[in-house]
């Protein structure tokens, strides 16, 4: 049985979206410079959001403007999942990078996830 979520840190879906975001970075760290401010940047950017809209969600008031920001947060995963096959197109990382393979794995993950907790919310 799942342990009662009484504040943030008890969210089993934000404390992955905190490890994928760290993954996230890492896994830009290693990029070529000259994409520094593209790719790179908007990976970090939106694997933080997620984390980030999620816990705005859960400090929201009502169960709409939670359900709305964990909305904006599936939609911010599906663009690091697309920014991630663009990576492997370019061939900055090989789809079987073992940080690559982990990072589609998690943004998987986490849309599960994220679909089980809004389905859950509107019943």
């Amino acid at each position: 049985m799942a342990k009662p979520v009484r504040c943030l840190e008890d969210l089993d879906l934000w404390q992955v979206s905190i490890d994928f975001a760290v993954l996230i970075h890492d896994l830009t760290a290693r990029r070529p410079a000259d994409e520094r401010f593209g790719l790179v940047s908007q990976m970090r950017k939106a694997s933080v959001a997620i984390a980030s809209s999620i816990a705005e969600g859960f400090g929201r008031r009502t169960t709409g403007e939670y359900l709305n920001c964990l909305s904006v947060a599936s939609g911010e995963n599906r663009e690091v999942f697309t920014q991630l096959v663009i990576v492997q197109r370019k061939k900055y990382i090989a789809a079987d990078d073992a940080m690559m393979v982990l990072a589609m794995e998690m943004t998987n993950r986490i849309g599960r996830m994220l679909t089980v907790l809004i389905r859950r919310l509107r019943a």
